[in-house]
């Protein structure tokens, strides 16, 4: 099975200190976040109410001005990190069949956009793998819309900073949460986090270091049965995603985090259901000089700031899972080719070479051997002239008796005849 808990894109630098902006549907909330020397400080918090004439949708103009003025504070090339709460994107386990690491985020994104009416084009999508099943792999799959991450990435862009990610503020409060899990040595044990902020709540699920289940709602206002209904559903819906998650275990611990006005309705619910499992979480142990406002925004800033060196496996929306780069291969292919040219090159100019050398070998052998042939033609031209001189003579000579009966009929015809001299010269065999 794909281990997906190294599987989370490590950083390309360390981001000791950014800008934090929480982008909700209302507002936004803003602070430098610094981490130093082994401690974290928020500075330079502000908020930007959206108002109709001054928001990211309309009236950009107008919001854009007031943003570049707050971010006119610190360093110019102070990156961004935009936090986006959990009730503006949509937060799914995916139970997937095993695929090659290569093949997850294409089946992710496929699995996800099949529950959306949103085109797979117009969606961001990030994942996270959870569980140790064998036979199948389950992911929280966290998707937004496109268009909205593209508006963050130009109004951060317009307002002269660098977009470091686009991340999830319930990864964050999980991440915080780890850390004081760490501390106190229960690390690593299903464990419940309720983050309140005004009406807004958020409730999630850790185990083994791991997201489970995140949730938001809103406590409408009245007696206190009422008011805490909507959070006894999302307790319960994130109990279900644990049990599913990881059978036969139990919430060992519940974190809760709250503003500095705290609500005392959220605290009975969690003390009656789960007794003394419900602890505080203590933003100034983490950041003694932390705000007083915003504190549920503080302590994703600080979970961002933990992050680094992370604990909790997290999205990040501005750079989502992807399949692995096919490796560009044509500068490889090109010295390849190259060198293949050359040899080959080098190899017809070796043949046509040994060829010439098997030539000219071949002429200076077929020369040698004309050379003896004139030489042997020359030396018997001797032997044949004295031949047909031989032959001449040979061919030349006469038979003496045929001769001398020639002689005797032109003798006249006498009873005698005198030879006075004869000179002859025998032929041969005679």
């Amino acid at each position: 099975m794909f281990d997906g808990r190294g599987s989370w894109r490590t950083e390309k630098s360390e981001l000791r200190r950014f800008w934090g902006l929480e982008w909700s549907n209302e507002r936004l909330v803003g602070a430098i976040v610094d981490r130093a020397e082994g401690h974290l400080w928020v500075q330079s918090q502000f908020t930007l109410e959206f108002t109709p004439d001054c928001n990211p949708d309309r009236g950009v103009e107008a919001f854009l001005g007031q943003l570049k003025q707050q971010l006119s504070v610190g360093e110019p090339e102070l990156p961004v990190v935009i936090v986006v709460p959990r009730e503006v994107v949509v937060l799914r386990q995916l139970q997937l069949p095993i695929v090659p690491a290569d093949e997850l985020p294409d089946l992710v994104a496929f699995q996800a956009a099949s529950k959306s009416s949103t085109p797979t084009a117009a969606l961001v999508v990030d994942y996270v793998t959870i569980g140790d099943a064998a036979a199948n792999q389950t992911v929280l799959a966290v998707t937004l819309d496109a268009p909205r991450v593209q508006r963050i990435r130009d109004l951060v862009a317009k307002a002269g900073r660098t977009l470091a990610g686009i991340e999830v503020s319930s990864f964050l409060l999980a991440e915080l949460v780890a850390r004081a899990e760490e501390r106190a040595g229960t690390a690593t044990v299903p464990t419940l986090i309720v983050a309140q902020s005004g009406d807004r709540v958020e409730i999630s699920v850790i185990d083994r270091n791991q997201l489970i289940a995140a949730h938001a709602t809103w406590l409408p206002s009245g007696e206190a049965a009422r008011h805490v209904s909507p959070l006894t559903m999302e307790l319960n819906r994130c109990l279900i995603s644990l049990e599913q998650t990881h059978p036969g275990v139990d919430v060992a611990q519940v974190y809760l985090i709250e503003e500095m006005q705290a609500d005392p309705a959220v605290g009975a619910v969690l003390r009656d259901r789960f007794g003394d499992k419900v602890h505080k979480l203590s933003i100034d142990s983490f950041c003694p000089d932390a705000p007083p406002q915003w504190r549920m925004v503080t302590a994703s800033f600080l979970g961002r700031a933990l992050g680094e060196e992370g604990l909790v496996s997290r999205v990040n929306l501005a750079e989502p899972r992807r399949p692995a780069a096919a490796p560009d291969n044509r500068r490889r292919n090109a010295i390849l080719a190259g060198s293949a040219a050359v040899l080959l090159l080098g190899g017809l100019a070796w043949d046509y070479r040994s060829r010439m050398a098997e030539m000219d070998e071949v002429l200076e052998q077929a020369s040698t051997e004309t050379a003896g042939i004139i030489k042997d033609l020359d030396d018997g031209k001797v032997d044949l002239a004295a031949a047909k001189t031989l032959d001449d003579w040979s061919s030349g000579r006469q038979d003496m008796l045929t001769q001398l009966d020639t002689l005797q009929q032109q003798f006249p015809g006498t009873s005698s005849v005198y030879v006075v001299n004869l000179k002859m010269i025998p032929a041969s065999g005679s």
